[in-house]
């Protein structure tokens, strides 16, 4: 029969929810959904409840909350560690990369060193990971010692590619005292930006680098 939300007919597609997505909490098992609209139709039980899903994408963390849930609290560690050593700025980046690093490990999501652009040489943002053997999320760090920002049009390139999911543009903002993580999140669909902000982190003593 046709489905109810969409009027799609067709074999209903075997589909799983994608980690840290909203309904990822409460919807972890295999469930049959609309080929059209993705509505879920009936749930599985028994061992085929684990059944991986027939849609790709649905292999990924979905990228929000993948963001919000997972790398927000080891950037904000990173933060922290930088803010106690009193290192030099530059090495703030350091910090913050090598803590999304270790949570997409932890995950594991692979890293590449670059992104080709059509008819471009190769670019390397801050952070490329991978989702089923292709650049996925890739990450910009707006910092001093990071590399230089792409145009506005340039990531829109990145975008414009078949298996970029985002960009996200990481930055650390300070003021009265406080720092705090930011992460704005574009995504290749066109919906609006996502604003992922972590807690301000007081210190009390200026680093000789700000003086």
């Amino acid at each position: 029969m046709p489905c109810e939300a969409c009027g799609a007919s067709g074999e209903p597609a075997v589909r799983r929810a994608r980690p840290f997505s909203p309904v990822w909490e409460e919807l972890r098992d295999a469930y049959f959904a609309c080929p059209g609209c993705g509505v879920l139709l009936a749930r599985i039980s028994g061992p085929a409840a684990r059944r991986p899903s027939d849609v790709l994408i649905d292999r990924l963390p979905d990228p929000e909350g993948l963001a919000r849930e997972a790398f927000l609290p080891e950037l904000q560690r990173g933060l922290v560690n930088w803010i106690l050593s009193e290192e030099e700025r530059e090495a703030l980046v350091d910090h913050l990369i090598s803590g999304a690093q270790r949570v997409a490990g932890t995950l594991g999501l692979a890293e590449s060193k670059g992104l080709r652009l059509p008819g471009r040489e190769t670019l390397v943002p801050s952070l490329v990971l991978t989702g089923l053997g292709n650049p996925w999320l890739i990450a910009f760090c707006e910092l001093p010692g990071a590399p230089d920002l792409p145009p506005p049009e340039t990531v829109g390139e990145v975008l414009d590619l078949e298996t970029v999911e985002a960009v996200i543009r990481l930055t650390v903002t300070e003021s009265d005292n406080q720092a705090r993580v930011t992460m704005s999140m574009t995504f290749s669909d066109g919906s609006a930006p996502v604003l992922i902000e972590g807690e301000p982190i007081s210190f009390r003593r200026r680093r000789r680098t700000d003086r």
